[in-house]
C-alpha cells in the first residue's frame, strides 16, 4: 500500500497525526530511513490536503 494511501485510511479511523508519524518512525528501523521520510512526505502531504479540505467545509 503506497504510504499516501496508508496515512488516509489511518486518519479516517480517527487515528491522530501523531500516531501516523510514530508509526512511521517506528518504521524506520524495519524498513531502512529512506523509506520511512517517504512515508513522513507522503503525511505531511496528505495532512495539508485535509486541511485544505477541511478549510472550505467538506471532507
Amino acid at each position: 500500500m503506497p504510504p499516501a494511501s496508508a496515512s488516509r485510511l489511518r486518519l479516517r479511523t480517527s487515528a491522530a497525526r501523531d500516531a501516523v508519524v510514530e508509526i512511521i518512525l517506528q518504521m524506520a528501523v524495519y524498513a531502512g530511513l529512506p523509506a520511512a521520510l517517504n512515508g513522513l512526505f507522503a503525511a505531511k502531504d496528505v495532512f495539508a490536503q485535509r486541511d485544505r479540505t477541511a478549510a472550505w467545509g467538506t471532507r
